[in-house]
C-alpha cells in the first residue's frame, strides 16, 4: 500500500494532493495481480462514490504532469472548464458529464486490467454488487465501452487485456451473476437490455470472440 501512495505522489498527483482516484490510478498501473474481488470493489467505489471534486482533482494537473498517464483527453478538457466556470448553475450543469466521463474512463482501466478468472469474476460480481442500480450502471458502462470501440487502455500494466475484450469479459460475467436482475429490469422498462444487445451486435463481426458475445447475446434475449 506504501507503494501505491508513494507512485501516487511521484506519478498521478505531482501536485501532491492525492484523491481516491490517483490511488486508483497507480494501482491499476503500478499492482500486479490484482484480485478479481479487488477489481469489483474498486468498480463498485467508482461507480457509487466519486465525487466532482475527486474528478476535477484527477484530471485537473498540469500539461507536464500529465504526459504519459493516459488519461482521457474528454475527461481533462471538461475539468479545465468546469474550473473555469464561476457560476453554481453552469458547473450543476457540466458536473453530470464530468462524472459520467470518469466513470466511463475509470471502467476502461478496470475492465483492461486483465483477462479476469471468469468463475472468480462472477462470484465477485454476486458477492459485493448488492443493488440493481449498481447492475444496470454497471451493464450500460460496459455496453458504451463496447460501441466505443477496441483498443489498449494505455494506464494498463504490460499483462493487460484490450478494451474491448475486457468488456467482454465482464459483461459475460456480469450476466451469469444477475442475469435475473437484469431480466427484471428490463420487464420493468429499463433499456439495458436494447443496448447491451445493440452494442453486443454492433461488435459482434469486429471481434474474434465471436462466439462469446453470441453467447451474451442468447442469454439476454
Amino acid at each position: 500500500f506504501i507503494s501505491i501512495l508513494k507512485a501516487s505522489l511521484d506519478e498521478e498527483a505531482p501536485s501532491k494532493s492525492i484523491g481516491a482516484l490517483h490511488v486508483i490510478g497507480a494501482m491499476l498501473k503500478h499492482v500486479r495481480d490484482i484480485p478479481e474481488r479487488v477489481l469489483v470493489f474498486t468498480e463498485r467505489f467508482v461507480l457509487r462514490n466519486v465525487c466532482v471534486s475527486d474528478v476535477v482533482a484527477y484530471y485537473s494537473q498540469s500539461s507536464s504532469a500529465l504526459k504519459g498517464r493516459g488519461l482521457s483527453k474528454k475527461g481533462v478538457k471538461l475539468a479545465n472548464q468546469y474550473i473555469e466556470l464561476k457560476t453554481a448553475d453552469k458547473k450543476d450543469a457540466l458536473a453530470s458529464k464530468l462524472l459520467s466521463e470518469a466513470v466511463l474512463d475509470l471502467t476502461s482501466q478496470i475492465v483492461s486490467y486483465s483477462k479476469c478468472n471468469h468463475s472468480f469474476l462472477s462470484k465477485a460480481m454476486r458477492d459485493v454488487l448488492s443493488s440493481s442500480g449498481e447492475v444496470e450502471t454497471l451493464l450500460l458502462t460496459l455496453a458504451k465501452i463496447l460501441r466505443s470501440g477496441d483498443g489498449a487502455s494505455p494506464q494498463s500494466y504490460t499483462g493487460g487485456v484490450s478494451l474491448c475484450s475486457g468488456a467482454i469479459y465482464w459483461v459475460s460475467a456480469l450476466t451469469d451473476a444477475h442475469l435475473g436482475t437484469i431480466l427484471n429490469i428490463s420487464n420493468e422498462g429499463g433499456l439495458v437490455i436494447e443496448r447491451t444487445q445493440s452494442a453486443v451486435r454492433s461488435t459482434m463481426a469486429q471481434s474474434d470472440l465471436a462466439n462469446e458475445l453470441k453467447e451474451i447475446s442468447d442469454r439476454i434475449a
